[in-house]
């Protein structure tokens, strides 16, 4: 892996990271495998489905998974390396990866201040108290999680679920006229305030299907399903700990 750290201004920085294409078609493979034990095609037994007909039917799928885990792990290598200690989550820029290519990226992060202290001492500090609760160190840890999930597509037919992903276009009418053409976009099915008619709707709606959802002041949103993901997380060990540079999940 190479890497180069950049200063784009005195709390903002950046690191370009490439990977040889060696480990990049690696994990390609990994990917395939994963998908080849739960595959379903007609004509063929759960997890029977032939390598090479996975590879072609799910690219796109094993390419998200790619993208997800090795951003996620690479980054963090390059940051570890460097030995800087980024205080926000990373953007991501200027990303490119294809079987048999380089993965290349930027990974822009916020840094600590560098502060000079001048005359301090003598001043008198009142230390606050604050108490971190379970529910929170929870929700935290489940964010981290979440910040390294993959989405991949559901392998069973089912109703769209809350907390799914769904890959849809939507049109978008006001007194039956068109006020946005139909886009292609990716909407997580969760409760949004000013949106719940837009999430009641989408659950329940299947593959491929057409629905009309009626919202306020005379909206209608034209709804097709193109696909149904779910988020897979991964596990809360300690490997995954250390890819956070610290060295255990407790």
């Amino acid at each position: 892996m190479k890497t180069s750290l950049k200063k784009l201004n005195p709390c903002r920085w950046a690191v370009s990271v490439e990977v040889d294409a060696q480990e990049v078609e690696a994990s390609f493979k990994e990917a395939f495998q994963k998908i080849q034990k739960k595959a379903k095609l007609q004509g063929f037994r759960p997890g029977k489905v032939p390598l090479n007909m996975v590879e072609q039917t799910f690219g796109d799928t094993a390419k998200e998974e790619v993208v997800q885990d090795m951003v996620g792990r690479k980054y963090s290598e390059a940051i570890a390396k460097h030995n800087v200690h980024p205080m926000s989550y990373p953007a991501i820029r200027d990303l490119s990866i294809e079987r048999g290519q380089p993965c290349k990226f930027v990974a822009e992060f916020d840094v600590p201040p560098q502060i000079k202290l001048k005359k301090y001492k003598g001043m008198k500090l009142v230390r606050p108290s604050a108490k971190v609760t379970d529910k929170e160190v929870d929700r935290t840890l489940k964010s981290f999680q979440e910040s390294r999930g993959t989405l991949k597509a559901t392998l069973v037919d089912r109703p769209v679920q809350e907390e799914d992903f769904v890959e849809c276009e939507i049109e978008i009418l006001k007194d039956g006229k068109t006020v946005q053409p139909k886009q292609k976009t990716q909407l997580r099915v969760q409760k949004m305030d000013g949106h719940e008619e837009l999430f009641a709707g989408l659950v329940g709606m299947k593959f491929g299907e057409t629905k009309e959802i009626a919202a306020k002041e005379n909206v209608v949103y034209r709804v097709l399903v193109n696909a149904i993901k779910v988020q897979d997380l991964p596990t809360l060990d300690d490997e995954f700990a250390k890819s956070f540079g610290k060295e255990s999940v407790e």
